[in-house]
């Protein structure tokens, strides 16, 4: 491991964050005298109010989720041979507050364990607190959730390729409704590399000149960092802020948000041509040319190695259970187990190129190959259905809020499919497509095609807009951040910003 030395880039004001609090109360459904709601006779109450947290070193500030999410709460203790749970749904940035009723059993040492977990079944934020509940009264417990410090940020409208570990492209803000573009940042060299989007708006990602640039939201640069090689993958975001970059100089390097290198992991040969993901314990994963997944600590040591007899060149999607799956040259998608071991292949009629797989909400799989085809898999290798087009896909498939699958071809042709494997609709721009598309919150779909243009697609398929870029959007795949914001880099050097 040898740490590289780069210029930090500068630092920025902190903006400013909402609050959002989530407020569980513990009384009964029925009112009682003069509209109040009585608390059932032998019970107690508990009122909890729940703030959601900001990035882990700066604890003094609050954020609205920008990732939808599941907050969880369970009640146990002394007495309570059942635990008492509940659950609210929280949009990324819905309303202030939430009820939800527990009645709980009184007694001392209440131990309240409450969990927020994101459409991947990922942890994004818990905290564990205890309480004493009185009989016919209700408890008022403050608790501030604590971030997860593992594997990708919490706070992150867009953290990675595709917004999660499950490479499902599947937004939670609604993205532009026009084409109003508010910036270009013009690079010195072409923009293969999708974004990232840190917490406070900053959009990470790579260019052809060996350098990962970081730009501040109104699209000044906030600074750059030499990473060796061309870059062609899309960052992703740690825990702890960090930010991963692959090059082609067969180097991963982990970027501190000061902009300095805090380690680069050398792979033994093969450029690292795909995006990287971020396990749930904080493991990192890049595929390489020299037909390994690999895999590398937090800390910038190996850990394990994956042979395939191809090029790995997508970006690995992570299941919520830890397992991994990267397609490869060799014909083959690879179900990894964890600790590095196979569990299982599935065999293509075709290679998977530049794309990577993405995992639905039930746990499907779905891959493209240089077969033609968009395969779905099911979790334990089995196949359930093959969609065929005219053309290679080359791209990782999108998974939309309702299970439908999105991808492109080259056969100038966009594609929405049923989760049952049959055709919704089709959109020809007349041009290859081999970037990943996202979905946003109303099921408005964005991608790009070699036709220079930029697409928003209503959800039946028609057109909302198309925006002229200037170039062929070789590869690119969209980011939406927080306001609707998305982000993409085409052939021209540039990256663009439009805005709604």
């Amino acid at each position: 491991m040898k740490e590289r030395l780069a210029p930090r880039w500068r630092m920025g004001a902190v903006v400013s964050a909402h609050l959002m609090v989530l407020t569980l109360i513990g009384l009964a459904c029925a009112p009682g005298p003069s509209g109040s709601q009585a608390v059932p006779a032998g019970m107690g109450a508990l009122r909890l109010t729940v703030e959601w947290p900001g990035p882990a070193d700066r604890a003094t500030i609050r954020l609205i989720p920008t990732r939808a999410c599941t907050v969880s709460v369970s009640v146990t203790g002394t007495g309570i041979s059942t635990p008492v749970t509940g659950s609210v749904s929280r949009t990324a940035m819905g309303g202030d507050q939430s009820q939800l009723t527990l009645h709980v059993p009184p007694g001392t040492g209440r131990t309240v364990a409450v969990t927020a977990t994101d459409a991947a079944g990922d942890t994004v934020a818990s905290r564990t607190v205890t309480a004493a509940v009185t009989a016919g009264q209700a408890t008022s417990v403050h608790i501030q959730l604590v971030p997860d410090t593992t594997g990708l940020s919490a706070v992150s409208p867009w953290p990675k390729l595709g917004g999660d570990r499950a490479n499902s492209g599947a937004a939670t803000v609604a993205g532009p409704r026009t084409p109003t573009q508010q910036w270009a940042y013009t690079l010195p060299s072409w923009v293969e590399s999708p974004p990232a989007i840190g917490p406070d708006g900053t959009v990470y990602f790579g260019c052809g000149d060996g350098n990962a640039y970081a730009l501040w939201p109104d699209g000044s640069l906030r600074g750059t960092a030499g990473v060796g090689d061309w870059v062609t993958g899309c960052p992703a975001i740690g825990a702890d802020g960090a930010i991963y970059v692959s090059s082609w100089s067969s180097a991963l390097s982990a970027i501190r948000p000061d902009g300095s290198v805090a380690w680069t992991y050398p792979a033994p040969a093969g450029r690292l041509r795909g995006g990287v993901a971020v396990g749930g314990d904080g493991t990192i994963y890049v595929g390489s040319d020299d037909n390994q997944l690999w895999a590398v600590n937090p800390d910038g040591t190996g850990r394990w190695q994956y042979a395939t007899a191809g090029d790995v060149r997508g970006t690995p999607a992570v299941a919520p259970d830890g397992t991994i799956y990267v397609g490869s040259t060799d014909g083959n998608l690879h179900a990894v187990n964890p600790d590095g071991t196979g569990r299982w292949q599935y065999a293509l009629a075709g290679g998977v190129a530049s794309g990577g797989a993405a995992i639905g909400a039930d746990g499907t799989i779905y891959v493209g190959s240089q077969d033609n085809s968009l395969h779905a898999i099911n979790p334990d290798g089995t196949g359930r259905w093959t969609f065929a087009t005219g053309g290679d896909i080359l791209a990782c498939p999108a998974v939309g809020h309702d299970g439908a699958v999105y991808v492109g071809s080259v056969d100038n042709t966009f594609y929405a499919i049923n989760p049952d494997g049959t055709e919704r609709w089709h959109y020809d721009t007349g041009h290859d497509i081999r970037g990943s598309a996202v979905v946003d919150a109303l099921g408005t779909v964005y991608f790009g095609s070699w036709d220079t243009y930029l697409y928003a697609l209503n959800p039946d398929g028609s057109l909302l807009w198309r925006l002229d870029l200037g170039a062929a959007v070789i590869s690119g795949t969209p980011a939406l951040g927080a306001g609707g914001r998305l982000y993409i880099g085409s052939d021209n050097n540039a990256l663009h910003c439009i805005g709604r």
